[in-house]
């Protein structure tokens, strides 16, 4: 039974060349359950790069570019990995898989063929008219305690001179829980312990250095306690990221992308993985971009695909 729907993302970058290293390190078991939407050009040429074979049953064809992978355009390399993720979703939404891992987009490019395309999440969410999904990263166990380090984002794919404009009490509230009811559903958590995160320097010094931690975040922080959360804060990230070899929390709630993103990277720079919350079906994907300086040359790491799909079989195991 197929059960993953694995994208190939951006031709022009990493996308194709990790998915033909992960299917060549994966058993013929392991690979049984898994179907690949793509491009038939750039999977052929991925494949042959790393000198494996796609089984031809387990892929869903979506476009097939006439000229050599580095001579598509653009827009037509927007389009193919539209194509993909577009056919992906739609056999989501029909049962044909049940969760579904992507390969990185360059959503610059996606724009000269979509305005409006922000990301994955955004796209996901929009066809699955979902109002609040959450970007959630994790990582392996990385300190002596063997704990796993996951951050989920209030706010995700937003210039950050818009962040603040963003911040309400509802959507740090609404992180939170849907923070805490992943740790529950899927980590073993039952009484999670939350770190949420202030947006200004120590954490608006009471409003001298901004008024987002008394306006916004200490509200819902004491909401959300009322709700019977275990959550502290608002906390200088210095102060938490300072201290990750001893973390005492299951989960940490960030105001922003970078915020969260860069100790991730920090800790865990092959093997982060992204998730998607509040979807009605199971999304991950590797927690890095389509590194176009790299791409085509042998040189792509397949780990963070393989902990992407390590996390989806995980996740749909305790959907």
């Amino acid at each position: 039974m197929i059960k993953i729907g694995i994208t190939m993302g951006d031709p022009k970058g990493i996308g194709p060349e990790i998915i033909a290293k992960m299917w060549k390190a994966l058993s013929a078991r392991e690979r049984r359950h898994l179907r690949i939407y793509g491009d038939r050009t750039v999977l052929e040429s991925a494949a042959y790069m790393v000198g494996t074979n796609f089984e031809p049953k387990q892929l869903a064809i979506t476009s097939s570019v006439a000229p050599p992978v580095g001579g598509v355009s653009d827009p037509d390399a927007a389009r193919v990995a539209i194509f993909a993720l577009d056919a992906a979703i739609e056999d989501i939404k029909n049962g044909v898989t049940s969760a579904l891992v992507t390969a990185p987009i360059n959503k610059q490019r996606l724009q000269l063929v979509d305005p409006s395309f922000v990301g994955h999440t955004e796209r996901l969410a929009k066809i699955a008219r979902v109002k609040d999904a959450v970007m959630m990263f994790s990582c392996p166990a990385h300190t002596p305690k063997n704990q796993t380090l996951r951050i989920g984002l209030v706010t995700s794919h937003v210039p950050l001179k818009d962040v603040s404009s963003r911040l309400t009490i509802a959507r740090v509230l609404t992180t939170i829980r849907i923070t805490v009811d992943a740790l529950r559903r899927y980590f073993d958590c039952p009484e999670p312990r939350i770190a949420v995160l202030g947006l200004n320097p120590h954490v608006g010094e009471g409003g001298a250095l901004g008024v987002e931690e008394c306006d916004v975040i200490i509200p819902a922080i004491t909401k959300a306690r009322k709700e019977g959360i275990t959550c502290m804060g608002p906390m200088p990230p210095e102060t938490i990221f300072g201290r990750l070899i001893n973390l005492d929390f299951d989960g940490i709630v960030a105001m922003y992308h970078d915020q969260g993103l860069i100790p991730m990277k920090i800790v865990c720079p092959k093997k982060a993985v992204n998730i998607t919350l509040g979807l009605p079906f199971i999304r991950t994907s590797p927690g890095h971009g389509t590194a176009e300086d790299i791409a085509w040359r042998g040189k792509a790491s397949e780990d963070g695909m393989l902990a992407a799909l390590d996390m989806a079989e995980h996740l749909l195991k305790h959907a």
